[in-house]
């Protein structure tokens, strides 16, 4: 009668065990990896709808392939384009944003989407520009990205860039004289995430460039607009009906909010706008 293993035996038996411990530490990890994909889908989506409720308009450009530029937040401000071609997104999904030809292309929203406001505060209002793009120009034109367009030619809130200088302005002329506050952006040659928060209590303007806040170079205070804007309110395409500093390059996920967002909110949203491995990570 046997009393013991072999060594064989036991070699076997040891790598059964050793292959079952494997199988289990696998599935714990697997399910822990689920458990926290859930909870980081589950955090994006709770900041996803919160933000939602204070969007002005959000163009994903998802309907590009059809020439469209439909607005998904459920206010129907829904953009016309003129020009503007149909291309890859951030993410490499074909025909998911706008290219634009730095000649004639826009997408128009004929609606007053940033109202008017004074050194008085009377009509300011607070709001966040979100938006995706890349542009390889390099000459010294501040090209638009976003503007509300003012009273005649006059432009408010004009979000633009020059690959010369390699600034962002948020800029208007529709008060007594050119105002602005300035950044470094340095090259926008791939898809760079751009925010800017306009504060009306706090008088100030801020920017941010895939998700981290860039210092101002120059100006610093909030760019006030003393007319009454009217109904027109551009992507790609100055206030002015000129054929000059219209945008370059390509445009994706625009975005405007109706409150300044705090830099939680916009390190979410550049998080939000990268491949979903990447949120994995971002969250971790």
């Amino acid at each position: 009668m046997r009393k013991g293993f072999t060594l064989i035996e036991l070699l076997v038996v040891i790598a059964i065990i050793g292959l079952l411990a494997s199988i289990v530490t696998v599935s714990l990890s697997s399910s822990q990896d689920r458990a926290k994909q859930a909870k980081i889908e589950s955090f994006a989506s709770q900041v996803h709808h919160a933000l939602a409720a204070d969007a002005v308009g959000i163009w994903d450009f998802d309907d590009a392939a059809a020439g469209t530029a439909n607005d998904t937040s459920g206010l129907q401000n829904n953009g016309s384009v003129s020009n503007a071609t149909a291309t890859a997104d951030r993410n490499t999904n074909l025909n998911k944003a706008y290219n634009f030809n730095g000649r004639n292309s826009s997408i128009q929203i004929s609606k007053v989407l940033i109202p008017n406001g004074d050194s008085t505060k009377t009509f300011g209002t607070d709001f966040t520009y979100s938006v995706w793009a890349r542009t390889t120009n390099t000459d010294a034109l501040f090209r638009t990205i976003l503007t509300q367009k003012m009273g005649g030619s006059n432009n408010c809130y004009t979000l633009d860039y020059s690959g010369y200088d390699k600034q962002l302005r948020l800029v208007n002329n529709g008060g007594v004289s050119i105002t602005g506050v300035k950044v470094s952006a340095g090259t926008l040659t791939k898809w760079t995430h751009i925010v800017v928060v306009h504060n009306v209590v706090a008088n100030t303007t801020r920017f941010y460039i895939n998700g981290v806040s860039t210092p101002i170079l120059y100006g610093g205070q909030a760019t006030w607009c003393t007319q009454v804007p009217t109904a027109v309110f551009r992507i790609g395409r100055p206030a002015w009906d000129s054929a000059t500093n219209y945008f370059n390059g390509d445009i994706d996920g625009v975005r405007i909010y109706n409150r300044a967002l705090s830099s939680a909110q916009i390190q979410q949203l550049y998080a939000e706008g990268l491949p979903s491995h990447s949120l994995a990570q971002y969250n971790q």
